[in-house]
């Protein structure tokens, strides 16, 4: 299950300093997204075009065209941020587990930052403790 947690000073006020910016805006644009099925498509073309683009030059909107979406219904959701309640609710259950940093992974109640060890995973995949 893919969670949320922009690192973006724009809905967590309580970064000192910017890291991600634009994050918010891009979590809210993969949610509007989902919300005509294409969560992954928009979710995966955001982070791979920041490699080669810098923030403040994606328009989520162009992209959204690109991927097939029905322009005005993505535009009007992004603009009245109808998915912005999502994006805090995955931002409040980072807070409450203390995640710092993306990305995080949770086996059952086992926090993994950066990446799950192979051991880790075999051993939680086949049901041991």
């Amino acid at each position: 299950v893919h969670r949320h947690l922009p690192l973006d000073m724009a809905c967590q006020p309580v970064l000192r300093r910017p890291f991600h910016d634009r994050a918010c805006l891009f979590s809210e644009a993969a949610e509007c997204a989902g919300l005509q099925g294409r969560f992954w498509e928009m979710n995966d073309a955001l982070f791979s075009i920041q490699e080669t683009v810098k923030t403040n030059n994606v328009d989520p909107v162009e992209l959204a065209v690109r991927l097939g979406l029905n322009r005005s219904e993505f535009k009007r959701c992004l603009e009245s941020h109808a998915t912005g309640g999502r994006v805090a609710q995955d931002l409040q259950e980072a807070m409450a587990r203390r995640l710092t940093g993306t990305p995080s992974f949770l086996l059952g109640e086992q926090v993994f930052l950066g990446r799950i060890p192979e051991a880790d995973l075999q051993r939680w995949l086949s049901g041991a403790p």
